[in-house]
């Protein structure tokens, strides 16, 4: 029953909020008298009578209108609109106009009419009932929905939990449990000083700070520290206002409210009321307001008697009024200075203590420069300045660093470089002033963090770039377009290809960091953690080295974080968008996760290939490479990969690696990592292919590798090879047969000091049906802008017989050769000349 009642209460005040009560009895009563008069005096009855064509005829037309605009206007949806409106408004006018008409009814009227009227007041009430339920149960159901705004201090304290998406509120803080400036000792002076300031005439008190600065929560503060028997403090907001004239009237009834609430609002109404229109008729005929000259002498002397009574009602009740007038520095110039007037000229009320808060520096800026008036007129009218304490710089940091970490935490976003993560924090939320700013600065993450998780960016070089992004959209622009100067490395994947001499580069680079750098220390700090490039600059290093062949690896790690500087994930920065290389990490994190919670690996690597064009096979086994100590059964995944390494292409590239060559640098990754079991490597590559073992012992060598323990895995393996390579010299072996490889000649030339011995194994191999295979051996390749191939006499020379190869080739029937074999026969007459040829097929030969 409770509940009942209750839930009618809260329909009934929501419906007085918006429409009135007042309002509805009065339209009610005069429904009701209506009815009643046209029923008593038979109105409708007699018109018939007289006028019956006429008035049906109309009553029809009226009837046919308002359904047709009823249903045009599709007016009947407001039934269907789940919130209090109109209709509801309508049924409560019908019910208590019914009501009233009923009390008639019973004392005058037919049993007819009487169950009428209750037909209708039952289907009304039914009506009311269904709406009233209905909207109860939307409000409570909506009042179990969790909301994902939050002020700042749920987020320092992590107290939030949910991970959808969450928006910090910019409102002032309401009480002290939420205030994290810790202004305990400033709002006690402050307290202070109002509890004790008792003036005869008006006090105005200046609360000066920055915008953002917490002027409004230091006034919400005040106010839950001081509002009481004997005080009350009561805040204003002009900016709602657009003009002087509804500023006027907005403040004045801000004052009138406020005594009515504390003074006895019907004891003093007339006086506001007559003081009012008093000003207001000045006001209105005044196109230019310059107080307080406006007022005649003798509309002047009423005001200030009506003053007087006002001041005697305030001292009478012995209730000091403190009113606030918040946020004066967002008005326009006219308007600032309008409320300096009004407070010292029209509401200059005795006993009341007026606090403006405003930005001093902006306020005088404005008075100076905009309305040339001395400043110092704002010193004749405030009797008293405080200043807003300064934010400590490490209480910001704090703050916003706390914040961005539980950030993170909420959305699961993990950063494994805690260390380097604070700093960065530090670095940016240094640059901060104010709490607003860095409320804003997290908001503006909110949403693109969450998809930066998906996208396994670096956290730090998104954090920095959206600071510039939020301080300086300019510079944000300047460096997305500006790539070259930024992209360190992978820069082909972000550039089109344009060549610069690293001095020419260096040049240009200095001028536009010069550029776009000028009075930006503290940005060019920030950025050159995002960019080796700028932190090159910033010590004076040279950006572009003159010679490229050194080690580098540092690029290993920009692939792994995927690092901003890298030009495979620069764009992403920019577009949070899925690129083909952070769409291959996710692949190879999939694969990582699948193997290491015992998934077959080999069905998830035979899945991993077919996701990606064997074309890009190199850049899948690059990344596979770089995170291969993330996989625990690294000896499945050397299987897998030394098993499928024929299917690998091997073409000769332009400064990069063919899949084949990133497919060795796996496997022996994994002989370095996995030492203990590096013999067992090697024997598998041993029975596999020699020439990969070859390749995999020279990547695995201390002076390669830069590892020195490597010494005795590869003095193992060496010790294998060049004892399987005497072997067949001694069995004459054919390396020439069906499992040729056109280089494999050259395992037994680099790896036998014999060198001779070699050369007479090799030209005693010579016959008709290899001769082409023989040529091929010698047959060098170059790619630049062409692949280009040339016959190398001196490399033939230190390989094979000259004279018995002559010999040999001389009995070949030239003119039954294939496309594969026409190509060598071009390369072979040609000598060493280079020329443009298409890449050509061993096995054809």
């Amino acid at each position: 029953m409770y509940n009942i009642v209750g839930d009618v209460m809260n329909y009934i005040k929501e419906i007085h909020k918006r429409f009135d009560f007042f309002n509805i009895f009065i339209t009610s009563t005069f429904l009701c008298i209506s009815s009643y008069l046209l029923d008593y005096f038979n109105i409708f009855s007699i018109l018939i009578n007289k006028y019956e064509l006429l008035i049906k005829c109309s009553i029809i037309f009226i009837a046919v209108v308002t359904i047709c605009e009823i249903l045009k206007k599709r007016l009947l949806n407001i039934i269907l609109i789940e919130t209090i409106n109109y209709f509801d408004k309508l049924l409560f006018i019908g019910i208590i106009a019914e009501i009233m008409f009923l009390y008639q009814l019973l004392n005058l009227y037919s049993i007819w009419k009487l169950i009428f009227f209750i037909f209708i007041f039952i289907i009304n009430t039914i009506l009311l009932f269904v709406r009233l339920s209905r909207i109860e149960k939307l409000i409570q159901e909506s009042n179990k929905k969790t909301t994902n705004v939050y002020d700042i201090y749920d987020l320092y304290n992590n107290n939030i939990k949910d991970d959808k998406l969450i928006i910090l509120e910019e409102d002032a803080i309401t009480t002290k449990e939420k205030d994290l400036l810790n202004n305990d000792i400033f709002l006690d002076s402050i307290k202070e000083s109002l509890v004790y300031c008792n003036p005869k005439k008006p006090f105005v008190i200046a609360l000066n700070g920055k915008w953002g600065g917490g002027k409004t929560s230091i006034i919400n503060m005040l106010k839950e520290k001081i509002n009481g028997d004997n005080i009350a403090l009561e805040t204003f907001n002009p900016w709602k206002y657009d003009d002087k004239l509804s500023l006027f009237k907005g403040f004045y009834n801000f004052i009138l409210k406020v005594f009515g609430k504390n003074y006895g609002y019907f004891n003093y109404r007339s006086f506001f009321k007559k003081y009012e229109r008093m000003v207001f008729s000045t006001i209105e005929k005044t196109t230019n307001i310059s107080l307080p000259y406006f007022l005649n002498d003798t509309d002047e002397k009423d005001v200030e008697i009506i003053k007087q009574r006002i001041n005697d009602c305030i001292l009478l009740n012995k209730k000091k009024l403190i009113v606030v007038i918040d946020d004066i520095d967002r008005l326009d110039k006219e308007q600032i200075l309008f409320i300096f007037k009004i407070v010292k000229t029209i509401f200059n009320f005795n006993n009341i203590v007026y606090i403006l808060c405003y930005d001093e520096q902006r306020v005088n800026k404005i008075f100076e420069e905009e309305l040339k008036i001395d400043s110092d007129y704002i010193k004749k009218i405030v009797q008293n300045k405080i200043d807003i304490p300064k934010i400590e710089n490490d209480t910001l940091v704090d703050i916003g660093t706390k914040c961005i970490v539980n950030l993170l935490k909420v959305y699961y976003i993990d950063y494994n470089n805690k260390e380097k993560l604070n700093k960065v924090l530090k670095k940016i939320f240094t640059n901060f002033d104010n709490l607003r700013d860095i409320i804003r600065y997290i908001n503006s993450i909110s949403i693109s963090i969450k998809y930066l998780n998906i996208l396994k960016l670096d956290i730090c070089d998104y954090l920095i770039l959206e600071y510039i992004r939020y301080i300086d959209i300019n510079l944000y622009t300047t460096i997305y377009n500006n790539a070259e100067m930024f992209v360190s490395e992978d820069s082909n994947y972000a550039l089109e290809y344009v060549y610069y001499l690293p001095s020419e580069f260096n040049k240009k680079a200095e001028d536009f960091y010069n550029d776009i750098f000028e009075n930006k220390q503290n940005i060019k700090k920030l950025l050159a953690e995002v960019f080796p490039n700028v932190e090159k600059y910033n010590k004076g290093h040279k950006i572009r080295e003159e010679h490229y062949y050194f080690p580098n690896y540092d690029r290993p790690n920009s692939i792994k974080k995927r690092r901003c500087y890298n030009g495979r994930f620069f764009m992403c920065y920019f577009t949070i968008k899925h690129s083909f290389f952070t769409e291959l990490n996710l692949i190879v994190n999939n694969f990582i996760f699948n193997v290491n919670n015992k998934g077959n690996i080999k069905e998830e690597f035979e899945k991993m290939l077919s996701k990606i064009n064997p074309q890009n096979y190199d850049l899948l086994f690059e990344l596979l490479n770089i995170r291969i100590n993330e996989i625990n059964d690294k000896e499945d995944l050397f299987s897998n990969v030394l098993e499928k390494m024929s299917s690998y292409e091997d073409n000769l590239r332009f400064f990069s690696y063919s899949s084949y060559d990133r497919a060795k640098s796996i496997l022996s990754t994994i002989i370095i990592n996995d030492y203990s079991s590096g013999k067992k490597y090697l024997d598998a590559i041993y029975h596999k292919d020699l020439k990969l073992l070859e390749q995999v012992l020279h990547l695995i060598k201390p002076d390669i590798s830069h590892i020195e323990n490597t010494q005795e895995l590869f003095d193992y393996g060496k010790s294998m090879l060049i004892e399987k390579l005497n072997a067949m010299i001694k069995n004459k072996e054919d390396i020439f047969n069906s499992n040729y490889q056109y280089d494999f000649c050259w395992v037994f030339y680099r790896c036998l000091d014999d060198k001779e011995k070699v050369k007479k194994y090799l030209s005693s191999l010579i016959n008709e049906k290899n001769i082409f295979k023989i040529i091929r051996s010698c047959v060098t390749q170059s790619i630049g802008t062409e692949l280009r191939h040339r016959f190398d006499t001196d490399n033939f020379d230190l390989l094979y017989d000259v004279k018995k190869f002559e010999k040999v080739f001389k009995k070949v029937d030239l003119t039954n050769v294939n496309k594969e074999q026409q190509k060598i026969l071009e390369l072979y007459t040609t000598k060493d000349e280079k020329q443009v040829i298409e890449p050509i097929k061993d096995e054809e030969l």
